[in-house]
């Protein structure tokens, strides 16, 4: 590793660029910067206001890249115009001497190359991420029946300070499939999966998708339209797990960060 962060762009084309700060460099990336949405109310007969709610929005990962063209590669310019496309989205990694970052990410507009030498060119981008959250090092995947026991309940522990929303695989079952995940101490959440003997099942509890584990296909009648998919996340501290029958059960989720100075 040369450098203080590398970084990896790869659009949904398959298109990717590493700057590995030899030939394509990683000038200055900024990880962190993220609004914040407040919602508010007014109080009555009175002044200020009340904040009820916060948030953040989507983040806007400000990036400055370099080209040493020393071989005056026409070809590499012509690429470089169609991976830094806006009309594509893709996956940014960012690897530190501390962890390694990934997030989905669009770019918000075509960047400008500016060549400040012969062999040289400059140019900003600006990615944003609808999901705010850098995703850090390898994707965690707990077998339920794994957890350990506290007490007669399971629970599992999480340092990390965002809520975590995980996926949720189950087998192939011909009885129906009750799962509770919250946090200990608040009222139980959870669902019931109808059986599917003939396929697993995976619920993306980040935008409430049930698919088929193997092709993909939606199977959101599996699940009761009024099952809060929204209240599935992991949070700091204890987490009571539960599947009943528990064989099979996994959760896979990734550790959340706002990435490094």
């Amino acid at each position: 590793m040369r450098g203080s962060k590398n970084a990896v762009w790869k659009n949904d084309l398959g298109q990717c660029i590493y700057f590995d700060n030899y030939r394509f460099f990683l000038e200055a990336i900024d990880m962190i910067s993220v609004p914040g949405v407040h919602a508010t109310e007014s109080l009555a007969m009175a002044d200020g206001v009340k904040t009820i709610r916060h948030q953040l929005g989507a983040k806007t990962i400000p990036c400055s890249f370099a080209f040493k063209n020393t071989d005056d590669d026409g070809l590499t310019c012509m690429e470089l115009a169609q991976i830094f496309s806006p009309l594509r989205s893709g996956e940014l990694r960012v690897y530190t001497e501390n962890a390694e970052y990934r997030i989905e990410c669009s770019i918000q507009d075509e960047p400008t190359f500016v060549r400040d030498t012969d062999n040289a060119f400059r140019w900003n981008v600006d990615f944003v991420a609808d999901f705010p959250y850098w995703k850090m090092d390898t994707k965690k995947i707990k077998a339920v029946s794994d957890i350990p026991f506290v007490g007669l309940k399971r629970v599992l522990l999480s340092d990390c300070p965002f809520d975590i929303m995980p996926e949720i695989v189950f087998p192939a079952s011909t009885n129906s499939v009750m799962f509770q995940l919250y946090p200990q101490g608040s009222t139980s959440k959870g669902f019931t999966l109808k059986a599917h003997p003939d396929y697993p099942v995976r619920v993306i509890t980040q935008d409430f998708k049930v698919i088929r584990d193997d092709t993909k296909e939606d199977c959101s009648q599996l699940i009761d339209a009024t099952a809060e998919l929204d209240e599935i996340c992991i949070r700091y501290g204890k987490n009571v797990v539960m599947a009943s029958p528990v064989g099979g059960v996994t959760l896979e989720y990734y550790r959340l960060s706002m990435g490094e100075v």
